[in-house]
């Protein structure tokens, strides 16, 4: 909401170019209400946003510490922001000991998420819960965890095969 404060002295028939001796007291009592309102509104807005950023910081933290765990379980460098986590394999992130992160991490998880929203209630009974817990946990922060089919050719016993691998990224 933008407070115009020009605006609204002119509901009350206010000429801010007279000199303040000729401006009734009424006319001062609507400019100070006016501006009184404009600074009550201000904070209510400040306090929501500052509110909100610390919400969404804390879950962007807590998501980019797991995925920070499974990166270094994998061999790969830490990373500073969603979006460097890229051209991730299935098969790395989907390994025990990330399925196990999740355990570890239940208390500061449970903190900044709510269970409904990254299906904790299921994750004993989805094979791969890592994976639909950091799908869940970017959508609620705005950012999009999807792959990409890649074909690999593989030589084995001399003989070439063709295997199908799916490589995660994280988008805004």
């Amino acid at each position: 909401m933008i407070f115009d404060i020009q605006t609204n002295l002119q509901k009350f028939n206010i000429d801010l170019n007279k000199p303040i001796k000729d401006l009734d007291i009424d006319c001062l009592r609507a400019i100070e209400k006016v501006i009184e309102n404009k600074n009550k509104i201000n904070k209510q807005n400040l306090i929501i946003v500052n509110n909100i950023d610390e919400k969404i910081k804390g879950k962007y933290d807590v998501l980019l510490e797991v995925l920070n765990k499974i990166l270094v379980n994998i061999g790969n460098p830490k990373i500073l922001q969603l979006t460097e986590f890229s051209k991730i394999n299935r098969e790395d992130i989907i390994k025990e000991c990330n399925e196990n992160i999740i355990n570890e991490m239940e208390e500061v998880i449970l903190e900044h998420y709510e269970k409904g929203n990254i299906c904790w209630y299921q994750r004993k009974s989805i094979k791969h819960y890592i994976l639909s817990f950091i799908r869940n946990a970017c959508l609620i922060l705005g950012y999009k965890f999807d792959y990409i089919k890649k074909s690999v050719v593989i030589k084995s016993n001399g003989i070439n095969r063709t295997v199908t691998i799916l490589l995660y990224s994280i988008e805004k």
